[in-house]
């Protein structure tokens, strides 16, 4: 999405660190997918990539619930800004 609008400069949020590990590691377990999102960060200007905290990232859950057309009725509702 932010691709497609071209919404950049932008800071990539991720609640798992084992991720963040493993997109700047040499980890050969899982390299075609990682290396498919390495690209995609590339393509989105190299964006800064950091650790949130799972309860900070309540509006991303939702999003991502929304996306897969799961049912959003699952605790308080989130505003979303962008």
């Amino acid at each position: 999405l932010a691709l497609s609008k071209n919404l950049v400069p932008l800071i990539v949020e991720i609640d798992s660190q084992v991720l963040i590990q493993l997109l700047s590691s040499n980890n050969l377990g899982f390299s075609h997918m990682l290396m498919d999102c390495r690209q995609l960060i590339e393509k989105l200007g190299s964006p800064q990539v950091c650790h949130i905290f799972k309860e900070a990232n309540a509006a991303a859950d939702k999003l991502a619930c929304y996306g897969k057309g799961r049912d959003l009725a699952m605790g308080k509702n989130v505003l979303v800004l962008v």
